[in-house]
């Protein structure tokens, strides 16, 4: 069985029970984002998701990294660095976009 990759709206998780997820984000700052994701993956009528999930991102904040996997003990997290450095983006910015030039259309 193959993979796919699916690229969604928030919330509009494509939900796959018994397999592997795994969620990339490029930047967690606040962990906003992701907690929302995991937290629809367990939410009625969206979950609960019977497989296991890995979250990925190229940098994660330091105070996110601690407590995401206390919040989500069964969901494995990993990071390419971890940063003291705290961003809050304004509108519409995303912190990833603004790394990397990229925008979703």
């Amino acid at each position: 069985q193959g993979a796919r990759f699916v690229y969604h709206s928030p919330g509009n998780l494509l939900h796959v029970p018994g397999h592997t997820l795994i969620l990339v984000d490029s930047v967690i700052n606040s962990g906003k984002s992701i907690r929302d994701e995991l937290g629809a993956l367990s939410a009625p009528g969206g979950g609960p998701f019977h497989g296991r999930i890995f979250v990925v991102s190229d940098v994660m904040q330091q105070e996110a990294s601690e407590a995401l996997p206390r919040e989500f003990p069964a969901v494995r997290f990993f990071a390419l660095r971890v940063s003291g450095n705290k961003y809050t983006g304004s509108g519409g910015t995303d912190t990833g976009n603004r790394l990397f030039g990229t925008e979703q259309s």
